[in-house]
């Protein structure tokens, strides 16, 4: 992975490094491709000149060691937060950090504990330093709390008070146990004018054509990102008769484009993500290609080398390398292969959101082309057909290499397009509701602000009462329907 140096950062990310506190807590966001990781990398190599040690946190496994990859010498622990928590907390209490179940820890009892110590050595074996958390959204909330109650502990003194830096995009939740920008802003108490809250816009990773497929999948924050400066193939969909088919395209794809990497991104379940692996082995075989095929899905780490995310190797094209869609958060290719996503069982309903903030991450993924390799069995198309931009919005092109590809625009004129586009309005409305719910006091002034502003105003002014008296939510998410996502955004951007 190569690291930009200082240098070739923008003005934005250089302020962070240069400008944001290097005590308590700093909260950094942005949308995919905007450098967070690289700006967390950087703040971490400030930060660990103060002496003091520097420990970056990453939500998985593969991120962990994609990130540990750069081509820097540093002393910067990278890990994965299970590992270091147990680290942690075991070298202050010389026992197991407290969990509810094998994988869900309990930060109300860490919390409770961190208050409840008074013994000011155990305190200090506690403070970790400077801690760096990339992909903070993918956290519960309880979690900061327990940090801040670290962090703000009375008995600590403040040259040896932990500090904590955290870097997130809320359309990139993954998890159930999420929190959202606005519950890490107000449990860290940040601020954009003390210099603690800092947002980036402006997309580095992406082509312009694959920026504006992946932001079809944003929730929130479309108004105020940048695209790209740099332009290219736009998304193609391609549907496939078979799994060998699709390992043959991304074989070819490979030889005929020479020192590229390429990640292959599985729904599905884990044997979804071996077979494509075993498929892609095979065509490699017949092909007698040289490049690299390797994988990782989760598991025990002593059954097999495809458990064990240390043995991925980035940086060293030609490859390939298969992942589930939820190990793919924070990594990067400069080709990506979307695959399975008929094996993909949520229905288009309560699930819906999770659907779209998972095409949200993979989509964004790619450098410079972006694939979907659809497998159609028989002569239809597969109902996931319909989570995918319509071809009127020309986001995308769809082809066929199947035995009724000359009928394929015929088909697509049967796929439910609107629905999907109605449920994620649906869930933006929703989504910026629960943020203007969140002001308190201060949400019938920006819900009036907003009547007022809107060139609907005359007819909505009306039933100012109805929008602002009692904060309902449902009444609120029909304001801002008939107002529009985009302008809520907008005004909401201004408050932060």
């Amino acid at each position: 992975m190569r690291m930009p140096t200082f240098a070739e950062l923008d003005s934005d990310q250089r302020g962070i490094y240069t400008e944001s506190p290097a005590n308590r807590a700093v909260l950094v966001t942005g949308p995919p491709g905007t450098g967070k990781t690289v700006v967390a990398f950087h703040r971490a190599l400030r930060l660990s000149k103060g002496g003091k040690p520097v420990t970056l946190l990453m939500f998985n496994n593969v991120l962990s060691k994609y990130a540990d990859s750069v081509d820097i010498e540093h002393d910067i622990t990278i890990c994965n937060l299970h590992k270091w928590v147990d680290h942690w907390f075991r070298h202050a209490f010389k026992k197991r950090a407290p969990h509810k179940t094998r994988f869900d820890i309990n930060w109300q009892a860490i919390g409770k504990t961190i208050r409840e110590t008074t013994d000011i050595s155990i305190l200090h074996r506690l403070c970790w330093g400077h801690l760096i958390i990339d992909e903070g959204q993918d956290f519960p909330v309880s979690m900061y709390e327990a940090f801040m109650d670290l962090i703000d502990h009375p008995l600590l003194e403040e040259a040896s008070r932990p500090t904590l830096t955290v870097f997130a995009d809320e359309n990139q939740t993954i998890t159930e146990n999420n929190s959202t920008l606005q519950e890490i802003r107000q449990t860290l108490d940040v601020g954009v004018r003390n210099k603690r809250y800092w947002r980036l816009f402006k997309n580095y990773r992406n082509t312009r054509e694959i920026s504006e497929f992946s932001t079809f999948y944003q929730l929130t924050g479309r108004s105020a990102a940048k695209a790209p400066d740099r332009g290219g193939m736009k998304p193609q969909v391609i549907m496939l008769p078979d799994h060998a088919a699709v390992a043959e395209h991304i074989t070819n794809f490979v030889i005929n484009n020479g020192q590229v990497e390429v990640g292959v991104l599985s729904f599905g379940k884990k044997g979804d993500v071996k077979n494509i692996y075993s498929e892609l082995n095979k065509a490699k075989e017949e092909k007698k290609s040289k490049h690299t095929v390797q994988m990782y899905v989760n598991g025990p780490a002593k059954e097999s080398i495809h458990h064990d995310a240390k043995y991925l190797k980035f940086g060293t094209p030609p490859s390939i390398t298969v992942l589930h869609n939820k190990s793919s958060k924070g990594l990067e290719f400069d080709a990506v292969f979307i695959v399975n996503m008929h094996r993909d069982s949520r229905a288009f309903d309560a699930s819906a959101q999770e659907l779209i903030k998972d095409m949200y991450v993979v989509s964004s993924r790619a450098r410079n082309t972006l694939f979907f390799d659809i497998v159609c069995f028989g002569d239809s198309l597969p109902q996931i057909t319909r989570l995918l931009p319509s071809p009127e919005s020309r986001l995308c092109g769809y082809t066929a290499n199947t035995e009724w590809k000359s009928e394929l625009r015929e088909k697509l004129k049967h796929v439910p397009w609107s629905e999907t586009e109605e449920m994620a309005d649906q869930i933006r409305a929703d989504t910026l509701a629960d943020e203007i719910l969140s002001l308190g006091d201060d949400a019938p002034l920006l819900l009036s602000s907003l009547i007022e502003s809107s060139k609907k105003h005359m007819i909505l002014k009306h039933g100012i009462k109805e929008y602002t008296s009692g904060l309902d939510k449902q009444n609120i998410v029909r304001l801002i329907k008939e107002i529009g996502c985009h302008r809520v955004e907008k005004d909401l951007m201004t408050t932060a």
